[in-house]
């Protein structure tokens, strides 16, 4: 079972919140990259940035905080200036694209297309 999976299911990381009968998956992985959804609580961070050193260690893998970046949706300036100090990442809005798929939050609509 993969590692993030055990975290949410141990109840230490809080996996984005989702309508009733569907499921949000709770990271994507392809070859070297990771795409982790979360809540943005304190504690979630900081069970993400203990996985990431355990994660570092045994994959002897380090994670390119230059590269790396916090895509969010709804939160206060405060909290994502405290969970980007935490993980040292960067953020953006959280309308990108992962794989040549727009990844957002919503229905579709045109500038998404």
């Amino acid at each position: 079972e993969p590692w993030y999976s055990g975290l949410v299911q141990a109840r230490k990381l809080q996996p984005m919140a989702s309508p009733k009968n569907y499921t949000i998956p709770s990271y994507i992985m392809y070859v070297d990259e990771i795409i982790v959804f979360c809540r943005g609580t304190v504690k979630s961070i900081k069970e993400l940035v203990n996985l990431f050193y355990v994660d570092d260690c045994v994959s002897g893998q380090i994670i390119s905080h230059d590269k790396s970046i916090i895509y969010h949706g709804n939160i206060n300036q405060r909290c994502l200036l405290e969970i980007s100090r935490i993980l040292g990442f960067r953020y953006d809005l959280a309308l990108f694209g992962y794989l040549g798929v727009p990844i957002f939050k919503g229905k579709p609509r045109r500038c998404h297309l």
